[in-house]
């Protein structure tokens, strides 16, 4: 055979049976299925797989090749494939299946083949020292025994260099900007921008509004555990932690926890277990407000239950929880039947089992409806002082025609509406348009309308009916990956809009942006560059890594280079 997935398997003798392993791995089971045309769609062999009755795990085939691993839940299975895929024909070829050997399982490989030098075995033993509640706390928030004010040094840093390696960038793709960035170099530590001091959160601990945590089990499987995944299952880990140590979320969310694992624990349907593929109960997601009110969503794993077992889940589930709803304060209790076998939870079968399926939140006087799948701001107070920042760089007054890209369910724009003259916010996603459109009414704004749909292609007509002489501001929120390249361009080839105020959740993920916005003008890049004239960290996130940038840029003029706008 031509190829070989390396790294998963090796393919041997059909006369010869395979060597199993003595412990689990979740490939034990597998065939290479070969002769297969060179152009087969994945979706349309695995129904061809289905048709024939098979019960078949996963997937697996190499980019261009002619043969796939598809892998069984147990030998039985394995065996009756093998038979039927040797007497059955795909697309006119005569299929032919062969055993595979057993890809190792990831804990397997962890425990078999781990090598560490020196430095890693020191760190290690530290890392097995530390109580599961230093585990799990360094897991999802490793700055949780850092002074606070260290914690803002250490992003501002980070800033820094974000800026820094970004002025490099600029430089290497518009050389008629090269003047201007050296003074800017030279008057801000080698940024491309002037920074801000970063902006602390005023709430530093329990600042949570939204968690998602795992069902599973502890490390030896022994016990049931609804709190946070100490790592992922492809490094080894399966380890599920009790979350009360970690600071970030509140003591609504910590008691729901609590009893909802003794509602597990009870329930005749066990967790999900990630190596063994099986378990039903697999996430529980809490949003809460500042009322600490709570809505949950429990996801459900189907796998080979009928509807009257679901109907059981269900069931029990209410009646566990029917009888706490005062003394949990919980507003609304979703259950989502996860159909997807992946292992990705798909929330797209929402049913409302108690109560009501959204929250309300008040934000600088507002008040916003919460629907269970909608972004909102995960630290509602830090919310209202990054708001208020993006309102203080903007430039915002009553003349300005404010562009809320990326608008979601509306809340950058609606809390700068009674600064401005219009706000049009565009939204790809059909459902947050709906959000936005409600608490619009909720709080009885009328300057605002909403467009759904590619903001490449919303924009040029909306912006038809503005002229050179109006004052348009674009505010773009996007999500943690930035901007499609598309929309950029869109944005650089408005005549019209003059500055716009980028808010990245993501700094290092959205610098391709802040570089493709300087770009030099050319067929695809129309207009004058938009470079950085300002920059302002906040920290939306205490005890971890990350923190929200809003930067502003504005369209170069030569002018900047003796007359700098500030």
């Amino acid at each position: 055979m031509d190829q070989s997935e390396s790294t998963l398997t090796e393919s041997i003798d059909s006369h010869s049976e395979p060597k199993l392993e003595t412990e689990y791995t979740s490939e034990i089971f597998k065939l290479e299925v070969k002769n297969l045309p060179s152009n087969f769609g994945f979706g349309v062999f695995k129904k061809f797989l289905a048709s024939l009755n098979l019960n078949f795990v996963k997937i697996k085939f190499p980019t261009g090749g002619s043969f796939a691993f598809v892998t069984f839940k147990d030998e039985k299975s394995r065996e009756e494939a093998f038979k039927v895929l040797n007497e059955t024909k795909y697309k006119g070829k005569q299929l032919q299946a062969v055993y595979s050997k057993a890809a190792p399982d990831p804990i397997l490989n962890k425990r078999k083949n781990e090598t560490l030098d020196d430095q890693q075995n020191l760190k290690q033993a530290k890392t097995e020292n530390l109580t599961l509640e230093e585990k799990v706390q360094n897991s999802t928030t490793p700055l949780w025994n850092i002074n606070y004010q260290k914690q803002l040094d250490q992003k501002t840093n980070c800033i820094k260099q974000l800026l820094r390696k970004c002025t490099f960038k600029m430089d290497k793709v518009n050389e008629g900007i090269f003047f201007w960035l050296q003074k800017q170099k030279d008057q801000h530590e080698g940024m491309c921008c002037k920074l801000l001091e970063t902006v602390a959160s005023p709430v530093v601990d329990d600042y949570r509004n939204k968690c998602e945590f795992t069902i599973g089990f502890n490390q030896d499987e022994t016990k049931t555990v609804v709190g946070f995944r100490l790592g992922e299952y492809k490094t080894g880990s399966n380890e599920v932690v009790e979350p009360y140590a970690c600071k970030n979320f509140p003591d609504q969310m910590r008691s729901f926890v609590k009893k909802f694992q003794e509602f597990v624990e009870m329930s005749e349907f066990k967790p999900v277990n990630v190596r063994t593929r099986e378990g039903h109960w697999r996430q529980l997601t809490l949003r809460t407000n500042q009322k600490k009110e709570i809505v949950a969503i429990v996801v459900f794993d189907k796998r080979d239950l009928t509807e009257e077992q679901i109907n059981s889940a269900k069931e029990s589930l209410k009646k566990f929880f029917e009888t706490s709803l005062e003394q949990l304060k919980l507003k609304g209790l979703i259950f989502n039947l996860n159909t997807n076998k992946t292992g990705i939870s798909r929330m797209d079968n929402l049913e409302t089992l108690l109560g009501e399926d959204c929250l309300y939140e008040e934000l600088l006087g507002l008040k916003f409806r919460i629907s269970p799948l909608a972004f909102f701001q995960a630290n509602t107070k830090a919310a209202e002082v990054l708001y208020q920042q993006i309102d203080k760089i903007s430039g915002l007054d009553k003349d300005t025609i404010l562009l809320d890209i990326c608008c979601g369910t509306g809340t950058i724009g609606l809390t700068l509406a009674n600064k401005c003259k219009q706000v049009i916010g565009v939204e790809i996603i059909a459902e947050a348009i709906e959000d936005a459109k409600i608490n619009a009414k909720l709080n009885n704004i009328e300057n605002v309308e909403y467009h759904c749909g590619k903001a490449e292609d919303v924009l040029p007509n909306i912006l038809k009916k503005f002229n050179k002489e109006d004052k348009i501001v674009a505010i773009v929120d996007p999500p943690r990956a930035g901007l499609h390249n598309k929309v950029v361009q869109a944005l650089r080839k408005l005549d019209c809009l003059k500055s716009l105020v980028y808010v990245s959740c993501n700094p290092e993920l959205a610098m391709q942006n802040f570089v493709d916005f300087s770009r030099q003008q050319s067929k695809s890049y129309w207009n004058q560059a938009f470079v950085p004239i300002k920059a302002i960290a906040v920290d939306m996130f205490p005890h971890t890594v990350h923190c929200e940038l809003i930067l502003l840029l504005a369209r170069y003029s030569n002018e900047f280079i003796s007359n700098p706008p500030c």
